[in-house]
């Protein structure tokens, strides 16, 4: 059977066998789902994009969660997104045939409508056509899996900006009608999700958002994109404005926090993210300055550039201003997850670094292999530079002062020094390299909130995902009774975030005041 999964995917790209049970599966699902009582007068309308995606439960995944919203009483609409996206022809008619036999059937009770059917009205603007390059650019780096790879670069952005513009037209048209006040999309950066995306905030919806990576793990955003968790600024100032009122919550907090930080910094954490045995002294980088790094293709790093236009150039012009400008020691540091296959790049920055640079004394690169512990970096180096990373998070909370320039979640919380042009960057690092930027206690209080909403709080642990929805032989009834997809519901119905809710429901099992 592996033997036979390997073959298709290897193959046609995916696998048709396992579409086909997710398909059945979810047509008995539809069948025993029952809508409970009436829409409420103040309930929202939802909009639900079900669009094929690479082979996976997520289109399902959408129909699930929508008809879960629906059973709270809320108006839910879906769109099949049927353009075309990406190189694989037959998986998209496939998978398209696919979702046609279940929403055949949702359209009994739901409306429906195909994208293929909605007739734009208006040309493409400037604003569409900045939005469709940029997302050309960044889904031709998620499809090469990284930013260096040459072969095919020019095709992909081609291929991608001509179905972009095809598609781009009828889902503006749908989000302009005004007839929505939530988007509930997949991605959010990927394929034509980052289309949706773009033209909801154009109108003014409430965007909702999920992602979905290792096994029984599913993320949820409330306001924006899951993956890039856009919703954890809101988040962060309630349970800030919590802690600052309620000395026992705060305690709470900082507890939790320092306990994943243990487990994190020892690889004992729930996704490995040292690699274990690899803690030891670091005092050789003493006074160094360290850049750490993304995987440039991973969804969380997609976009957010701000004084940049890639990682390359970033890492390349920041190692070159720190060796003309300063007399540190240079470490870059590789995201310690591009050891595991699931997160590898085929970004060569040893490489990138080597040709720029040379064998310059000055500059050390550690590989994620490398029996070298982040934190044990973190606990000898001056200053921090970082794009997305969690380390920057991670940096402030231990007492290192952290620069970015990036528009990540975390960038205006206060914490980190967030630069906004080239000037503001290189003062900035100067500043850093010469010991001139102080992190306050409350920078570092500021940030142990941060990074206990999202390292312990900001995950839906389930079996009800994304990559595993079809899988099971359960009724909507049981489905919903899931406690953490039960808060995930609540998330989206709301509007809170998950981060939030998930920290109230633990606070209070903690015996903690909670309001």
């Amino acid at each position: 059977m592996l033997f036979i999964k390997r073959f298709l995917r290897n193959t046609i790209g995916f696998n048709p066998l396992r579409s086909i049970l997710h398909t059945l599966r979810m047509r008995r699902y539809v069948r025993s789902f029952e809508i409970r009582g009436e829409i409420r007068a103040e309930a929202e309308k939802y909009l639900v994009v079900i669009a094929p995606w690479l082979g996976s439960g997520t289109p399902f995944y959408s129909l699930a969660f929508a008809m879960l919203i629906a059973r709270k009483g809320h108006k839910v609409s879906f769109v099949v997104d049927d353009s075309r996206f990406g190189t694989n022809i037959f998986r998209h008619y496939f998978l398209m045939a696919c979702i046609r036999m279940v929403l055949g059937l949702v359209g009994r009770r739901f409306e429906v409508a195909y994208l293929s059917s909605t007739k734009p009205e208006n040309p493409l603007d400037e604003e569409a056509g900045r939005t469709i390059s940029r997302l050309a650019e960044l889904n031709t780096v998620w499809t090469l899996r990284g930013e260096m790879i040459e072969n095919r670069r020019a095709e992909l952005v081609n291929l991608f900006t001509t179905q972009y513009s095809g598609a781009y037209g009828a889902i503006s048209e749908v989000m302009r009608s005004g007839r929505f006040d939530v988007l509930f999309v997949p991605g959010g950066v990927y394929g034509n999700s980052g289309l949706w995306v773009a033209c909801a905030r154009a109108a003014g919806m409430r965007i909702v958002s999920y992602d979905g990576g290792a096994s029984g793990v599913a993320m949820l955003a409330v306001t924006g994109v899951a993956c890039q968790l856009q919703d954890i600024p809101l988040a962060h100032g309630a349970l800030k404005e919590r802690c600052l009122a309620s000395p026992a919550e705060h305690d709470y907090v900082l507890k939790m926090a320092h306990t994943e930080m243990g487990l994190r910094r020892s690889g004992t954490d729930k996704f490995s993210s040292q690699k274990r045995g690899s803690s030891g002294s670091c005092h050789q980088y003493a006074g160094a300055v360290m850049i750490a790094l993304n995987s440039s293709w991973d969804g969380a790093a997609l976009g957010l550039h701000s004084v940049f236009k890639t990682s390359m150039e970033w890492v390349v012009e920041t190692v070159r201003f720190l060796l003309d400008h300063t007399d540190n020691l240079i470490v870059i540091r590789q995201h310690p997850a591009e050891r595991l296959e699931g997160a590898r790049s085929t970004d060569n920055y040893a490489k990138l670094l080597s040709s720029n640079f040379g064998a310059d004394p000055r500059i050390r690169f550690i590989a994620a292999e490398e029996d070298v512990n982040s934190y044990d970096l973190l606990d000898s180096v001056a200053a921090v530079i970082v794009y997305t990373s969690t380390l920057g998070v991670e940096a402030t909370a231990l007492g290192k002062p952290v620069i970015t320039e990036s528009n990540s979640y975390y960038s205006g919380l206060g914490f980190v020094w967030a630069c906004r042009s080239q000037q503001d960057y290189h003062s900035t690092l100067l500043q850093a390299a010469r010991g001139g930027l102080t992190v306050t206690p409350e920078m570092k209080r500021d940030a142990y909130y941060c990074y206990y909403l999202t390292q312990c709080r900001n995950w839906a642990f389930t079996p009800y995902t994304p990559m595993e929805i079809s899988r099971h032989r359960v009724s909507f009834d049981e489905m919903y009774q899931d406690p953490a997809v039960a808060v995930m519901v609540q998330a989206a119905e709301e509007g809170r975030p998950l981060s939030l809710l998930n920290h109230l429901v633990a606070a209070k099992m903690a015996g903690e005041e909670v309001a």
